[in-house]
């Protein structure tokens, strides 16, 4: 018999069901090509993280994907906090998925740009804290794939090579995988944006490197920005600087900033005054 805490409620299509009674067609666009996006979304501490930037994104989603999304921005944020209260979360962390998918069934071509839509919560462990043992990154065989500037910001449902990296790393014992593009440069994890510190510049992959635009990343990059301590560099850079490195962390919507102990099977620096600040500064960013 399930206790409270395993139902929860989720939105399918602008209707609250159950998540054990959501139904949707075996044949559906976002399952057999992709066809959608996807954002994931904190609450913390009575908030919506960083909501601007993750509505901008998806919503520029579905502009660059040809699709129409029948609610606003402000009915959507009400959604979302309604289904936190809904599921009695409001005091916890919750992990706010927002599933999209193009209307229709087989074939390349579609013939609508209608989408239907998916809102699950969960709770989750406290994000926003570092965490006190650092992530050990192995350097996967696959590259990512090529994207143009506009496919930089699209969570796309398209995510195999994400998800093959990351089994190749659990399959060789190690917590995420590093990403490279095809030209040999750094890009990112397998879940997350990557920077690493060197005296008190704070390096990071540009989107030249065809990474995702993370929310994360975006908020981190303009409050450093604004500050006179750290410079940030954005460019096209080989593993080699992360060795060189004083520091080297990730950051994601849902882990938050976590430090980086090892690549492969060497040891990295880890500058626990400057990792400190940074965490600050990230926790500051996402409070604006």
């Amino acid at each position: 018999m399930s206790t409270r805490q395993d139902i929860y409620w989720v939105n399918l299509d602008g209707h609250w069901v159950q998540e054990s009674e959501a139904m949707v067609p075996v044949e559906n666009r976002g399952l057999m090509y992709g066809d959608g996006l996807f954002e994931a979304i904190l609450y913390h501490q009575g908030r919506l993280m960083v909501l601007e930037s993750h509505l901008n994104r998806f919503f520029y989603g579905l502009n660059h994907l040809g699709l129409q999304f029948s609610i606003s921005k402000d009915e959507l944020s009400r959604m979302l906090i309604e289904g936190v209260h809904r599921n009695h979360l409001q005091n916890q962390d919750v992990i706010i998925r927002l599933q999209c998918w193009r209307q229709g069934g087989r074939g390349y071509a579609a013939n609508t740009s209608m989408v239907h839509h998916y809102v699950s919560f969960k709770p989750s462990n406290p994000t926003l804290e570092n965490s006190p043992q650092g992530i050990r990154l192995f350097q996967s065989a696959i590259p990512l794939a090529p994207k143009s500037p506009d496919e930089c910001m699209v969570k796309s449902s398209n995510a195999l090579r994400y998800v093959l990296a990351a089994n190749e790393a659990i399959a060789n014992g190690y917590d995420e995988a590093l990403l490279l593009n095809s030209e040999g440069y750094i890009a990112e994890v397998s879940n997350a944006n990557i920077f690493w510190l060197k005296s008190n510049d704070l390096f990071t992959p540009s989107l030249a490197c065809h990474i995702l635009r993370g929310t994360r990343r975006d908020a981190l990059i303009n409050k450093v920005t604004s500050a006179p301590k750290y410079q940030i560099i954005e460019g096209e850079f080989h593993t080699n600087e992360l060795f060189d490195a004083d520091l080297v962390f990730t950051l994601n919507s849902i882990q938050g900033l976590r430090w980086v102990k090892s690549l492969n099977q060497t040891e990295l620096a880890v500058a626990h005054d400057q990792l400190e600040d940074l965490t600050k500064l990230y926790q500051e960013a996402l409070l604006r």
